[in-house]
């Protein structure tokens, strides 16, 4: 299992380019309130996607981790 990163230790590192030209990196995040949230870490911020495309940044994260990676694809997978 992976460890949770305090915020004041180490932020994530942006290394995917969105389609909009932005990079931005896919974590778990929890806040002050502990509320747990997968989000982006864009543009030096936490951020949620809407429905309409605009982002909602989240500022009371205090701690994150990188996802896990996807399952192995097996042949009975679709």
């Amino acid at each position: 299992m992976k460890e949770w990163i305090s915020v004041e230790d180490i932020v994530p590192t942006m290394p995917f380019q969105n389609r909009y030209g932005k990079f931005s990196q896919s974590v778990l995040a929890i806040t002050k309130t502990g509320l747990m949230r997968v989000c982006w870490y864009r543009d030096y911020r936490f951020e949620l996607a809407t429905e309409d495309e605009t982002s909602i940044i989240i500022i009371d994260v205090t701690h994150w981790m990188n996802l896990p990676d996807p399952p192995a694809q097996t042949h009975t997978d679709r």
